[in-house]
């Protein structure tokens, strides 16, 4: 949000129906009173969002459809294939201190895309720092003794946020990114990674589903979700949830 806000967007919120999908309704009246040149539509935990809406909404509004993919590893399940532009993030499965991966699906855009982008600084992220971190990491963790079980955590509401990370100034990944994620995909490290990511992923929903109170959004295990998303009947009976897992650890 504050690259496009730097660049002199105008954003708009849509709001959600219970199912997750775009209120579309309100999309409509939205667009009656600005019509917008890009949709977003988040493929929320995994859940495939309503892609035909979405394009049947970008159609009548002449506007270019932005699927933000960042919540999983890969596209399955219609998740990616639908968008103008398609947002991937590896940084969230794979040890790189930077970058993501944009897909641009019609070449016309591509290579209005490259014009722009040569216009802009070359210059890419600092990786020293972020070695340094890993490595510090690394030789801390044979020391640490594993505790029987967690920590209770403190309760917190649906409002908190964690610390907003600063934007990083350099567009471009590193070459030490490209080169890591590049490496994980030769090697077969990103379906290890996968393979892994899955397992807890499935691990988690068992755990979570034997609470009576929470049910399973049903996100696309193909994609591999990066995160686990269970929903429950009301904002209350949501919160006595999360607060009692908390209290677990």
């Amino acid at each position: 949000l504050g690259p496009a806000r730097q660049a002199g967007a105008r954003l708009r919120f849509y709001p959600l129906a219970a199912s997750l999908d775009p209120d579309w309704a309100a999309c409509a009246e939205a667009a009656r009173l600005a019509p917008p040149d890009l949709f977003v539509l988040v493929h929320t935990g995994g859940r495939p969002a309503d892609l035909r809406g979405a394009r049947a909404f970008c159609h009548a509004q002449h506007a270019l459809l932005v699927e933000d993919a960042s919540q999983v590893l890969r596209p399955a399940c219609g998740i990616g294939s639908s968008g103008d532009l398609v947002l991937f993030s590896p940084r969230k499965y794979l040890a790189v201190p930077d970058g993501a991966v944009l897909v641009v699906r019609r070449e016309a855009d591509a290579a209005l895309l490259r014009e722009t982008a040569a216009a802009l600084s070359p210059a890419r992220p600092p990786v020293f720092g972020w070695l340094v971190r890993q490595m510090r990491r690394r030789l801390r963790a044979p020391t640490r003794r594993r505790p029987e079980r967690p920590s209770p955590l403190a309760a917190i509401g649906f409002d908190a946020t964690g610390p907003v990370p600063p934007t990083a100034p350099e567009l471009w990944m590193s070459s030490f990114s490209r080169w890591r994620i590049a490496s994980a995909i030769r090697s077969g490290g990103l379906a290890r990674v996968a393979a892994a990511r899955l397992a807890l992923h499935r691990s988690l929903l068992r755990a979570l589903l034997a609470r009576p109170q929470l049910s399973e959004v049903g996100a696309c295990e193909e994609a591999i979700p990066v995160s686990t998303l269970v929903r429950a009947d009301s904002e209350a009976t949501a919160m006595r949830e999360m607060t009692a897992l908390r209290a677990l650890g």
